[in-house]
Formats: C-alpha cells, sequence, structure tokens
C-alpha cells in the first residue's frame, strides 16, 4: 500500500513527533519520495531512515511502525499513542524525572530544591510558599542548557521556543485554569499522549504541592512548544543593558504591581492604595495595577517598561500620601521621614 505525504503527515502529527523540521522535510525531494514507499519494504538500514529519525524525532526501530500505522488507518490518527523510547528523551525531561518526588516543606519551611528552582528560573529568594510549576520548567530548562522562561507564570510558556502543532513527548506545555481567558496556568513536560482518551500525561512541579505526573484533558491546553538553544546573538544580548533593565523591570512588576491592591495595610506598612486617595487617583492606581499584569501577561517589552514607569511614579505618589495618613492617623514617623536637620517632612 502507497503511503501518501499528506497521510504520514497527519500520521506525524497525531504521534506527536511532528515538529519544525516539517518545512526542510517537505522541500527535499529525496526524502518526499522516501515517504511514498509502501510500508513492506521499508529497510531500517537505509541511510533515509536515519534522515527520518533525525527529522522527527523517532527512533530507528520505530520508522516501520510509523508508516505501518499510517497504512492501517490512512488519513487518520492511529488507536492509541506510539511509544517513544527513552533513546528519544530530550536532555530536559530526563533531568525533570531526576526531581519527582521532590515536595513542599509544611508550615513556616521551605523545600531548599524548590528554592533552588526559583533561584535558577531568576527570581531568587522566592520559597515554596509560591505557585512553582513556572519555575520548576524555567530551572530545568537553564539546567539544561536552554533559555528560561520569561517569568514565573506559567502562561509566558506560551511564547517559548517554538510552535508545535501538536503534542510531543518532552515539549512543554501549557494550560489554562478556571477559563482560558483567566491569567491563571498550568505548565509542565509532556511524557504522555492518549489519544483516545485525548489526555496528557505531564510531569510538572507544583502538582499536589510536588513534583509528579498527572493527567491533564487535551481540551484545557493553550500552547505546545518546543525548546530552542540560546544562539551566540541571544547569549550576547542577555547581558546586555536592555535585557537587564527588561529583566529588572519584571521583577518590579511582580514585585509590587501585582501585590497591595487593597487599601488596608499594615500601620507601618504603605498601602499602594491608600485610603487618603481622591477617587481619581484610586482608579488611576487600579488602572495602573491592571496594566501590570496585562503586560506580564502578553509578555510585550515596551508594555513592561512603561507599566513598570508608572509603577515608579505611583509609588512616589502613594508614598508621600502613606506618609500624611500615618501623620493624621498618630502612628509613628519613620525614620525615613526624619530630616538631615532633626525635623520631620509629615506634619
Amino acid at each position: 500500500m502507497q503511503i501518501t505525504m499528506r497521510q504520514l503527515q497527519a500520521t506525524l502529527r497525531d504521534l506527536g513527533l511532528f515538529n519544525m523540521a516539517l518545512a526542510e522535510a517537505e522541500r527535499d525531494a529525496d526524502l518526499m519520495a522516501k515517504w511514498r514507499k509502501p510500508a513492506t519494504v521499508i529497510d531500517r538500514s537505509d541511510p533515509e531512515v536515519e534522515r527520518l529519525r533525525r527529522h522527527f524525532g523517532a527512533s530507528s526501530a520505530n520508522i516501520d511502525l510509523l508508516f505501518k500505522k499510517a497504512a492501517q488507518k490512512p488519513g487518520g490518527p492511529p488507536s492509541g499513542a506510539l511509544s517513544v523510547g527513552r533513546e528519544t528523551e530530550p536532555p530536559w525531561l530526563t533531568l525533570a524525572r531526576s526531581y519527582l518526588g521532590t515536595k513542599e516543606v509544611p508550615g513556616r519551611g521551605s523545600n531548599g530544591t524548590i528554592d533552588g528552582f526559583f533561584r535558577d528560573a531568576g527570581y531568587p529568594g522566592y520559597r515554596d510558599e509560591t505557585s512553582w510549576c513556572a519555575a520548576f520548567v524555567g530551572a530545568v530548562l537553564a539546567r539544561s542548557g536552554y533559555p528560561r522562561l520569561a517569568d514565573l507564570t506559567a502562561r509566558s510558556g506560551r511564547y517559548y521556543g517554538q510552535k508545535l502543532d501538536g503534542p510531543k513527548i518532552g515539549c512543554v506545555v501549557v494550560f489554562w485554569r478556571e477559563s482560558p481567558t483567566s491569567w491563571k496556568g498550568h505548565i509542565g513536560f509532556v511524557t504522555g499522549i492518549d489519544w483516545d482518551k485525548k489526555t496528557l500525561r505531564v510531569l510538572g512541579g507544583n502538582q499536589n504541592d510536588a513534583v509528579t505526573e498527572a493527567t491533564f484533558a487535551m481540551s484545557k491546553v493553550l500552547a505546545y512548544r518546543w525548546p530552542v538553544a540560546a544562539t551566540v546573538k541571544a547569549l550576547k544580548s542577555a547581558g546586555s543593558t536592555e535585557a537587564r533593565l527588561l529583566d529588572a523591570a519584571k521583577k518590579i512588576v511582580l514585585g509590587t504591581g501585582v501585590i497591595a491592591v487593597g487599601a488596608e495595610t499594615s500601620a507601618q506598612l504603605p498601602s499602594v492604595v491608600p485610603s487618603i486617595f481622591t477617587q481619581f487617583e484610586t482608579l488611576s492606581a487600579v488602572l495602573m495595577q491592571i496594566n501590570t499584569i496585562m503586560a506580564l501577561i502578553a509578555d510585550n517589552k515596551w508594555l513592561i517598561l512603561t507599566a513598570v514607569a508608572a509603577l515608579l511614579y505611583l509609588l512616589v505618589r502613594t508614598w508621600q500620601a502613606n506618609r500624611l495618613e500615618r501623620a493624621q492617623r498618630g502612628y509613628p514617623i519613620l525614620a525615613q521621614d526624619i530630616d538631615v536637620d532633626g525635623g520631620t517632612d509629615a506634619v
């Protein structure tokens, strides 16, 4: 039976072996001719089989099975999933497996391994009480020699690396939580594909407060992404002033823009929206904070820098308002409010 180009493409996609190499493969007349050979005459020792393996990440032993499955159900997904051997497992997935069983520490403590995930993801100082699925993925990728995620939000993975048309063993998968339009999500690595049940096995962090493998529905997937090694240009730009400024901007947004949105805070701490604010100032402050969240979700450089500029202005204004508010309520004047001459500003 002859296997057509379209049938094999569909099968590759459904088996999770379809990746960015297809564009190159489609231009390769010899490889296209090899695809059209009858399934019964595929020779594993043929050099072209190795080319298939390089293009699609399948082991040589699975190439003939690939063609047979395409012949069994031409043009459609096969029943069950093709088992991809560990010999084809990407290095970051092997590393991720080594952390299986890592758990959060109950109470005020924090697991040092999870703290290390935050550090290598680019956000040192965070502890396991903070959602850490993105920190886990980012740290594993960084430790494997690949770029880390843009930030600590799971949805930042939607723009990571290269886009895949479907799941592939080892790929980064991003899910939505609550609703597709919510900012909440989850991220992990695909370790299994069940086409009959339309589910994925995912190895991820912060799954029941631990690194585990769990089953997720494909219907909640936002994106499948494949890590791409950093280029020399990217590595050079990573240390540029612009890159460092953007990294600092993201940390400012995460550290100040997404927290402390209420007017009631500790008497000794400044509120981002102090009660002394006018209605217009309060609305402006809330809109600025919404802007910071949207900037993080969009992961747009200019939006983030604009959000930081707005936040810095807001923080200056709120600090002034909080000093006045503390004085009006009779709270102790903070050391920062004392002038060099010994007087105070907040009167």
